[in-house]
């Protein structure tokens, strides 16, 4: 589809990515045929310095694939147009990052995980 990234999604992935999604922006929440699929973390060179800021916090594991469905969503051009400018930014609800905070300053050094390999009690 047209504005999708030029470091983009493979077709496949971005089908898959719209089905997930059923079509609907993440942001404001609309239905629309004409959803791009974004990339949560920047497919583009600072995507790079995202990814490995991420993977030192523990927040992805090591080899995670920017093209990947995981790493995509569904934007309308409008919200869309206002993300890639950085109008609108994503953040985890109040409550998980209270939990991640309580759990990096409550676990031991020597037994903490990774925050990706623990998220899963989060669901």
């Amino acid at each position: 589809m047209a504005g999708d990234s030029q470091a983009s999604f493979s077709q496949s992935v971005r089908n898959r990515i719209r089905e997930t999604y059923k079509h609907r922006c993440v942001i404001c929440l609309a239905w629309i045929d004409t959803t791009q699929c974004a990339h949560v973390l920047d497919a583009a060179t600072p995507g790079a310095l995202q990814l490995r800021n991420a993977v030192t916090l523990g927040v992805l594991p090591k080899g995670y694939q920017k093209n990947a469905l995981a790493n995509g969503m569904v934007q309308c051009p409008n919200c869309h147009a206002l993300f890639t400018k950085n109008r609108v930014v994503l953040s985890l609800p109040i409550p998980v990052l209270k939990y991640l905070e309580k759990y990096v300053r409550s676990t031991r050094k020597a037994v903490l995980k990774p925050l990706h390999e623990v998220r899963h009690v989060l669901r």
